[in-house]
């Protein structure tokens, strides 16, 4: 599923499951080697996790805030927070 800057709030702090944000950017070469791994994981783990995603260009204060500096970039979140060691 793919969110934007408005919806993450309440996707993804208010998530009762733990949230794997993938951010990405249909430019970017290897986005989409990773996109066959979040979908399989995604219904692999449906009622356990959640996977979005965010397109870096149409998200900046997101890119910024989560200082998104190389794509694609996994963060992992839980209980509204991130994990820090979840970062690839």
């Amino acid at each position: 599923m793919e969110i934007n800057e408005s919806q993450f709030p309440e996707v993804v702090l208010k998530s009762d499951c733990p949230v794997l944000v993938e951010f990405m950017a249909v430019r970017s070469g290897p986005c989409p080697l990773v996109a066959p791994a979040t979908k399989s994981l995604s219904k692999e783990n449906e009622e356990k996790l959640l996977i979005v995603e965010i397109d870096h260009d149409s998200n900046p204060k997101l890119i910024e805030e989560y200082k998104v500096y190389g794509l694609p970039a996994l963060i992992m979140f839980k209980e509204g927070q991130e994990i820090s060691e979840s970062r690839n």
